[in-house]
């Protein structure tokens, strides 16, 4: 060494004839650069090695671990040297991609942008998981070629943190809804008691108007009764009728208002809600209420019938007949359209009143079936009507009511009443292109109940899936054709709510565990338990 620099001296004798050494050859080689080369790795090495992060170095081209500090070998739990020469998969833990998924990903980044920065799940030599902050960049090193340098810092405590607080703010947010639900419902309550309260405080009024009206009527009909035994002409005869007829409905109305308190079951009747609705209109027309207005009729033919009570079925109608009639005797246009139908989900018949009247506005729809609520001007309304129609459709008919109006337009009420009809057999679609497992499932399942189709693969089952309209599709995953994922992936586009079970016997190939995992599809593995199969297709518990 010699004013700081470092040579290689390199001496050789030459000898002559007599083979006697005469000379030395020297030559002398600065390699100052190379020692500097070596005291920076060794100073480098050093540093690794002395580091609180863990640090290795991969090779780019195969993957494999070059290098590794003491710390990441303390980190990842291998004795020193343990880790070198293995493929830098064996640190990474699975996720929703496999360890390798993962290498070709980080890698992937790196040759495009020649750096990684980001958080990544690992595991230990004795399985145990824990997540680590990795930055990641690639090196050209003199000793190992393109590499790739990893400083790990181990952030398990700090992902444990963050989850518990994620945790805690989970549990604050539905403590959170919670109160707002206990809140909402406590005002509910608040509310229905108030209701319960004026429903019950008019039910007791009215059953003592009904003592009073009640027994006048009974002169009245009685005497028309009496009448009606003698002869007279075809015209009185139908004046009494309708004197009749009239008395009986005041005392349905007034035995409405009363049995708000004093609730008494209706009549249960099949009826033909055509044929009510009609006999609601006739007989107001016939005492003149809506004598002067247009009416359309629109009635779904061979309406299904339901199990009720006609008359008081009657009074609903009427009431939203005459609500009708009220909302457009100011206006030029009188038209009043009656509607009958099925319901979308073919549960319920459909009856609209529809008027070309003077509309509610929006803020108020909410209160029109509290009790004392009224649109109408003085004289015409008591707020009463409507709060006993949504009693006797919603509570002693198990229907719905409901209204939409637009100011200047016209509102429609519409009252859905249930079907009296038999339950149906769920329907269940088996896909397998093996016979002798299309008929052990369609015995089994046809004697727990079920409809039973079958299909020998996946476009057969396809083809007739929206004809048979199933509650169930079972479906082999390896068949001809179409497999069971792609019939799966072909049904959920249709109907994303279908129910849709697999099965297989090749559960254990990697390839369906994955796409079972992905698709997120209950399964079963065959052979299997009929039981256990029932409880998966059934959804019991």
């Amino acid at each position: 060494m010699e004013n700081g620099r470092h040579f290689l001296l390199s001496a050789w004798p030459i000898s002559d004839e007599d083979n006697e050494v005469r000379a030395f050859s020297h030559v002398i080689k600065d390699i100052t650069d190379r020692k500097q080369a070596e005291e920076e790795l060794r100073l480098t090495s050093e540093i690794f090695m002395n580091m609180a992060e863990g640090v290795y170095l991969i090779g780019m081209d195969d993957g494999i671990i070059k290098y590794a500090n003491s710390r990441f070998e303390n980190m990842f739990g291998y004795k020193p040297g343990e880790l070198l020469g293995k493929n830098v998969s064996i640190v990474n833990a699975p996720t929703d991609m496999t360890p390798e998924e993962t290498k070709r990903s980080i890698m992937d980044i790196l040759r495009k942008t020649g750096e990684w920065h980001g958080e990544t799940k690992n595991i230990k030599k004795d399985g145990t998981f824990f997540w680590c902050y990795g930055n990641v960049s690639l090196f050209d090193s003199a000793l190992y070629g393109r590499v790739i340098i990893s400083v790990h810092t181990d952030i398990t405590d700090r992902k444990r943190s963050e989850e518990e607080a994620r945790k805690m703010h989970q549990s604050l947010v539905k403590a959170h809804r919670k109160l707002q639900q206990a809140y909402e419902g406590e005002k509910q309550l608040r509310d229905k008691l108030v209701q319960s309260e004026k429903l019950a405080s008019l039910g007791q009024m009215g059953a003592k108007i009904a003592h009073e009206i009640n027994n006048p009527l009974t002169v009245i009909s009685g005497r028309a009764q009496l009448y009606l035994m003698e002869d007279l002409d075809e015209r009185l005869k139908k004046t009494f009728e309708l004197i009749i007829r009239e008395t009986k409905r005041i005392e349905n109305i007034t035995s409405a208002y009363r049995n708000l308190s004093r609730p008494v079951l209706p009549k249960q009747e099949l009826l033909d809600l055509n044929a009510v609705l009609e006999e609601s209109v006739e007989n107001l027309i016939n005492t003149g209420e809506i004598k002067h207005y247009k009416i359309q009729r629109n009635f779904y033919p061979d309406l299904p019938q339901v199990i009720g009570d006609s008359n008081r079925l009657i009074q609903v109608f009427r009431n939203l007949i005459v609500n009708a009639s009220h909302a457009m005797a100011d206006c030029e246009e009188k038209t009043l359209t009656l509607r009958s139908s099925v319901s979308k989900d073919g549960k319920f018949a459909e009856l609209s009143i529809q008027d070309t009247g003077t509309g509610i506005e929006k803020d108020k729809l909410d209160k029109i079936f509290e009790v004392y609520y009224t649109t109408k001007a003085d004289g015409l309304g008591t707020g009463l009507g409507l709060v006993v129609v949504k009693d006797i459709v919603e509570k002693q008919h198990k229907g719905r009511v409901s209204v939409e109006s637009e100011l200047g337009k016209g509102t429609t009420f519409t009252v859905q009443l249930p079907f009296k009809t038999k339950r149906k057999r769920k329907k269940i679609l088996i896909a397998d292109d093996e016979a002798y497992i299309r008929e052990l499932f369609m015995t089994f399942f046809e004697e727990k109940g079920l409809e039973v189709f079958t299909a020998t693969n996946g476009i057969e089952a396809l083809d007739n899936y929206e004809r048979i309209q199933p509650d169930i599709v079972l479906s082999d995953i390896e068949m001809p054709v179409m497999n069971g994922f792609e019939l799966a992936k072909e049904i959920k586009l249709i109907k994303p709510e279908q129910r849709i079970v697999l099965m297989t016997g090749f559960y254990y190939e990697h390839t369906v565990k994955e796409q079972l995992k992905k698709a997120n599809i209950p399964f079963f593995t065959k052979p299997a338990d009929l039981n256990d199969v029932w409880k998966i297709v059934s959804e019991e518990e």
